[in-house]
């Protein structure tokens, strides 16, 4: 008759592989000369495990230790988890120590949201990030002027480590009048770099540049104020000859034609009656875009 073998010789191995919800489990498992019937590797959340993964690969029946692993997923993230080895050949059963490891976190959850305090040079950029429970450890915008950015703004608080959205924000400057700009957020924690959706906005452009001209076809009762618009891009609102008998001037004539939104100079005018004779007026040019209102300088008729 033949003695069965005593049952293999196992050791539970360090975890590797480690993400959110897989892990590769190790181990090593000499045969002792018996046929290996059953190896698996035991894990769970408590030491009493409750599922099983089967080795890659069969140790065989040799008298050296073979390397054996099963990669496991459906984990939850963050959470600690237990495994051990087991192996049987016709001897017995044997099962490792049990060791320990840690699914890393869910990355940060973000959402990228509207710009706001915009002017021509300088705008807050504005989101929202959920730590998901982990620290983290770096929170930044991503801008310039293609969803290719290019530029860095660090926010200016961490979001710390909850499970609830945190709004954070940075504020960029040294920005172009007048030019679209993108910027999206971004976050790192232990569970990996998340980065939010594409968000656009406009600085505003430059206030009207704005020259007050003299005046022309002048009788005893009408004239021609004159003067020159150029809405550096962005669209007039307003555009005015504002006119009376005090720099305090009390009356206006809209410009005639309306300067449009470009990026040159246009002379502008506008034909004003029922003046007094014999009478000294004042006028000037007024005008405004988004970016502000322009008035021009006093004349005199």
């Amino acid at each position: 008759f033949k003695t069965p073998p005593a049952g293999p010789a196992v050791v539970t191995k360090a975890v590797s592989s480690v993400a959110v919800t897989t892990a590769t489990l190790n181990a090593t498992v000499n045969p002792d000369g018996g046929e290996v019937t059953e190896c698996k590797l035991e894990y769970g959340t408590t030491t009493a495990y409750g599922s099983v993964a089967s080795c890659t690969s069969s140790p065989g029946s040799g008298s050296a230790a073979v390397a054996v692993s099963a990669s496991v997923t459906g984990l939850t993230a963050n959470t600690t988890y237990h495994f051990r080895i087991s192996a049987t050949n016709a001897g017995a059963t044997s099962k490792g120590t049990d060791e320990a490891f840690t699914t890393l976190p869910n990355p940060p959850t973000l959402e990228t949201k509207a710009a706001s305090s915009v002017t021509q040079g300088t705008a807050t950029v504005n989101a929202t990030v959920n730590p998901n429970g982990v620290q983290v450890g770096k929170c930044e915008f991503e801008y310039g002027t293609t969803n290719v950015y290019g530029s860095i703004a660090p926010c200016a608080s961490l979001p710390g480590a909850g499970s609830s959205a945190v709004a954070v924000s940075a504020s960029l400057t040294g920005l172009t009048a007048n030019t679209t700009y993108h910027f999206r957020i971004s976050a790192t924690s232990t569970g990996g770099t998340s980065k939010g959706s594409d968000v656009a906005f406009t600085t505003l452009p430059d206030p009207p540049t704005v020259a007050t001209a003299a005046a022309s076809s002048l009788s005893e009762t009408t004239v021609t104020l004159n003067a020159s618009v150029n809405p550096n891009g962005g669209e007039l609102s307003r555009c005015s000859l504002e006119y009376g008998t005090t720099s305090s001037y009390g009356s206006s004539a809209p410009c005639t034609p309306s300067p449009g939104s470009g990026s040159a100079p246009l002379g502008v005018s506008a034909s004003v009656s029922g003046l007094t004779a014999d009478t000294t007026y004042h006028f000037r040019i007024s005008a405004a875009n988004e970016g502000g209102t322009s008035n021009g300088s006093d004349e005199t008729f």
